[in-house]
């Protein structure tokens, strides 16, 4: 697997969600970085700030926004 596979981005986020219980994430750059992550911290009710995601929510439409 190639260091920019997307599917590996989930991974690197669920041990500080799930093992070190943060309470703020905050993410990469862009959407290919934030989207893989988002549905894992959604899932955890967590904040997510990332800079320049714009598709991410496009793709994802998170609850607490309106498309």
């Amino acid at each position: 697997m190639a260091q920019g596979d997307a599917s590996l981005i989930p991974g690197i986020y669920e041990r500080p969600l799930d093992e070190d219980q943060v309470d703020l994430v905050v993410g990469g750059y862009g959407t290919n970085t934030e989207l893989p992550a988002m549905p894992l911290v959604m899932e955890r009710q967590h904040f997510f700030v990332g800079l320049m995601g714009l598709g991410v929510n496009n793709a994802l439409v998170h609850p607490t926004t309106s498309p």
